[in-house]
């Protein structure tokens, strides 16, 4: 009868890559694990760097059309997130993502997420508000003189074309409250 060996827990500073960054989350032994942070890049085919942008596709749709996100969609992430950062080996990454059905499984998909799905956290600003407004409107910002930027926003929002300062400092606010009562409970 032959036993099947199971590896030895890896430990996270072990096994991270020279020069890895992104976003610790918990993981299943325990420890926190650097996952790396998601980008948009407007050169490529693909939106997402890493590359993820069809499994954030079945993600979204699933969201949409269920109300519920798988979670292999979630561990499909997760693992790119982590080889980016980490020499792991498969069973190495299966067993760091073994986790407990319930409030721990939740964080952990939450936290992928907001990884994912290039959620920043702290509040957004109006520099903010001016630099959404002018790329969501095609305009690039380094064309205009600081001077010129008041009417233009001005423009902007009388023709509809972005949202009033006043309604995105409420919305900001609105998600730093949520952020509060979430680090309460």
């Amino acid at each position: 009868m032959a036993f099947l060996r199971r590896e030895r827990t890896p430990h996270e500073v072990e096994r991270r890559r020279p020069g890895a960054t992104g976003t610790f989350i918990l993981l299943a032994n325990g420890e926190e694990w650097l996952l790396s942070n998601v980008s948009i890049s407007l050169t490529s085919t693909d939106l997402m760097t890493p590359k993820i942008d069809d499994v954030l596709n079945r993600i979204f749709e699933s969201m949409m059309l269920e109300g519920r996100v798988s979670l292999s969609e979630i561990w499909s992430v997760a693992i790119v997130l982590l080889r980016i950062n980490y020499n792991l080996s498969d069973a190495e990454i299966y067993q760091l993502l073994e986790l407990k059905l319930g409030a721990e499984c939740d964080k952990f998909a939450e936290d992928i997420l907001q990884i994912a799905l290039v959620f920043e956290p702290g509040s957004k600003g109006f520099t903010d508000w001016i630099r959404s407004s002018l790329i969501a409107n095609r305009i690039d910002p380094s064309q205009l003189s600081v001077r010129d930027v008041p009417n233009v926003l001005e423009i902007l929002v009388a023709t509809n074309r972005t949202i009033p300062l006043a309604s995105f400092a409420d919305s900001c606010l609105v998600a730093q409250e949520r952020q509060l009562l979430e680090s309460l409970v």
